[in-house]
């Protein structure tokens, strides 16, 4: 799939317009040349100008990359996280409720990152104050229990897609190879 055609489908779901702020400040700190595009990343106006990639359509999605202006290297993780948001919001609105960003900014770490480290620390805010959590505690939601509390139960099954990480060594997690093809692929 292009990068245009990526564009166009979350643009089309107002995608662009609610990225969780997570998402964004992650995004910003890697892109940000202190020269105003975190503002343009914080308020979406960095996504406005996905027409240009039209002209790209043609070409293999990495030579797209390589040959459009360095902030559309973005699209496929917001694209494979765009597709995982549009299978669990057909299950909850926990997406965009103030303690529900865990999942998203997670995910985007997941997606973003080839190894993450258990011991990343993730702050969220809670009805009662901010939570401290780690990778370690929220384990047990990327993995399949039947008597667990997965986040997306049906689909991480051993008999469809499995659990969403994998583990490397006993330090390091990534994204299942499983998962990750599918949610590129679409929803």
């Amino acid at each position: 799939m292009s990068l245009f055609k990526m564009c166009d489908i979350m643009e089309t779901d107002n995608f662009f317009e609610n990225l969780p702020k997570e998402v964004i400040h992650h995004i910003a700190d890697i892109w940000d040349k202190g020269d105003g595009h975190r503002e343009l990343i914080e308020t979406g106006e960095m996504w406005r100008g996905w027409q240009e990639l039209e002209d790209l359509r043609d070409m293999s999605l990495q030579q797209q990359i390589d040959n459009a202006e360095p902030e559309w290297s973005f699209i496929p993780s917001l694209w494979i996280l765009y597709n995982f948001w549009k299978m669990k919001n057909k299950r909850s609105d926990l997406w965009h409720k103030e303690s529900g960003y865990l999942l998203a900014e997670i995910m985007w770490l997941l997606i973003s990152n080839k190894e993450l480290k258990q011991g990343v620390h993730f702050y969220h805010k809670k009805e009662k104050g901010n939570n401290k959590t780690t990778f370690t505690t929220a384990k047990y939601k990327l993995v399949y229990s039947e008597k667990g509390n997965c986040w997306m139960k049906k689909e991480q099954h051993p008999n469809k897609l499995g659990n969403i990480i994998e583990t490397i060594d006993n330090d390091t997690i990534r994204l299942s190879n499983k998962w990750k093809e599918r949610l590129m692929k679409g929803y």
